[in-house]
């Protein structure tokens, strides 16, 4: 009888503790869940697909543009917190993502097609690739975009020298000094409506006016050594020259999706 009480205790004993174990178990995993829910829940990690960049290598390399066969899927990022200098930091990041994976302006894409020429007018973009769509829940108007893009450097896995983002998306090799103050001076009130969405967007054409004359951009910097920065209000457009009059750029602007799938003769999203 005594074996049997003590037996029961035991068994007792070890059911407590397993329900124990059990319900700390549940509230661990609760809050990793919580942990992980807040920290991607408005930054959600920058994707780095190795089919994208394969499948812009595969085109440039082997002649054989298409494309439909530009395998790089966009970015849906929604901001639900008032952290400014984050988001500022989180848009800047997916632009040069969007920048490193279309070659940095260093490559030709479209030059064994010897039709495009022929279709453009000043309305017309030959190649649009919406990298990234930024939206606002509950956000302030950001202030200060333009300052914090000259004033941080980007990611060394994008730059190993660690530009100033502004300097990495346009090409140059200006870090500091002078031009940089200058840059700075004239852009650093570009701001983000956070009332609209923004989207971080690769551009390849022949004529860039179109961006140029909606977003009222003005010139900040443009040689052909350094590339060239344009701005708005509300707005960046970044890219140089990169060969046969084709331009690359790399653009952070409110998104109207219609209207790019109206001057875009290829865009992907």
């Amino acid at each position: 009888m005594i074996n049997y009480i003590k037996m029961e205790n035991k068994a007792q004993s070890y059911s407590y503790r397993f329900v124990i174990i059990f319900l700390l178990s549940l509230v661990v995993l609760f809050l990793i869940y919580l942990f992980y829910n807040q920290v991607t829940s408005g930054y959600t990690s920058i994707p780095e697909s190795a089919e994208c960049k394969s499948s812009i290598l595969f085109a440039t390399t082997f002649d054989n543009w298409d494309p439909s066969a530009i395998k790089c899927s966009t970015n849906y990022v929604t901001f639900k917190k008032n952290e400014p200098e984050k988001i500022k930091k989180r848009i800047a990041e997916g632009a040069s993502s969007c920048w490193n994976k279309f070659g940095e302006e260093k490559l030709l894409l479209f030059e064994h097609d010897p039709g495009i020429s022929d279709r453009f007018s000043d309305d017309i973009v030959e190649y649009c690739n919406v990298c990234e769509v930024y939206e606002f829940e509950n956000i302030d108007t950001i202030d200060g975009f333009g300052k914090y893009l000259t004033n941080n450097n980007v990611s060394k896995k994008y730059d190993k020298n660690g530009r100033a983002y502004i300097s990495y998306l346009s090409g140059t090799l200006v870090n500091d000094g002078e031009q940089l103050q200058e840059i700075n001076r004239e852009v650093r009130d570009v701001e983000i409506d956070t009332s609209k969405s923004y989207v971080s967007l690769f551009v390849y054409t022949k004529d860039p006016s179109y961006f140029k004359k909606t977003y009222l951009f003005k010139q900040a910097l443009s040689s052909n050594f350094a590339g060239t920065i344009f701005y708005g209000s509300l707005a960046f457009m970044f890219g140089k020259e990169v060969g046969g009059q084709w331009n690359s750029y790399m653009l952070i602007v409110p998104y109207e999706k219609e209207e790019l799938e109206r001057v875009c003769v290829n865009l992907q999203e």
